[in-house]
């Protein structure tokens, strides 16, 4: 049995351009994911999919090995899921693998043995969470063009404690069977347990105001 870590990196972003390989507490962004998978000792291999030649370099001075993406799975509209498959359509001796964005930087390879530990026999997938920073339930939904709650009109000012929990995936792990994925093409599988991050360990890079907040977080050591 193998296991092997994709880190998707495309050169094309848009929030916060070239994000991906700009400077993070010393390093390239996306090394911080290439690192935790390192450091987890779960991984066979730790690859990093990219059309991009720089991005492919620092992946490759991180201690990952470079998938080079072809074209058409390094537009807009480009899918999660054809990623992975391109990648485990090379490596073939995968059994189970892990999906690590690289804009989850706070992601440790603490967490990653963690979820480890919830991929057992009889599990399928495993996705990590966060808690929600706006409840779900105190929102709007625009339907006919009116605004009706997402379940009833109370709901807007009841105290956030007196609601159910919400918690929403936070898209820094996915461990995943791999025969299973090529089958399904599905990351949220019927049975799929979740293992719950911080807010803080959540932070998803998406612009300069989350990269600063990320960069501040290593810092501190958070």
């Amino acid at each position: 049995m193998g296991s092997l870590a994709i880190i998707p990196a495309r050169g094309g972003s848009k929030g916060l351009r070239r994000k991906n390989v700009l400077p993070m507490a010393g390093r390239p962004m996306l090394a911080h994911s290439v690192a935790a998978a390192l450091e987890s000792g779960l991984f066979d291999e730790v690859v990093v999919s990219s059309e991009d030649d720089e991005i492919l370099a620092a992946a490759r001075a991180a201690g990952a090995t470079a998938i080079v993406r072809p074209d058409a799975l390094s537009t807009d509209t480009a899918s999660s899921a054809d990623v992975v498959l391109h990648a485990l359509e090379q490596h073939r001796w995968a059994d189970t693998f892990a999906l690590l964005q690289p804009t989850s930087p706070l992601r440790t390879a603490a967490h990653l043995r963690e979820a480890a530990a919830l991929l057992t026999a009889e599990t399928i997938a495993v996705v990590s969470i966060c808690e929600c920073a706006h409840h779900p339930l105190k929102t709007l939904l625009q339907v006919d063009g009116h605004f009706v709650p997402t379940r009833e009109w109370r709901d807007l000012t009841q105290p956030r404690q007196s609601l159910p929990r919400a918690v929403q995936p936070n898209g820094a792990i996915y461990f995943g069977r791999s025969r299973s994925f090529v089958e399904s093409k599905d990351f949220l599988p019927a049975g799929t347990v979740w293992y719950e991050m911080s807010q803080t360990a959540s932070i998803d890079v998406d612009d300069a105001t989350s990269f600063g907040e990320a960069e501040r977080a290593l810092l501190s050591g958070l």
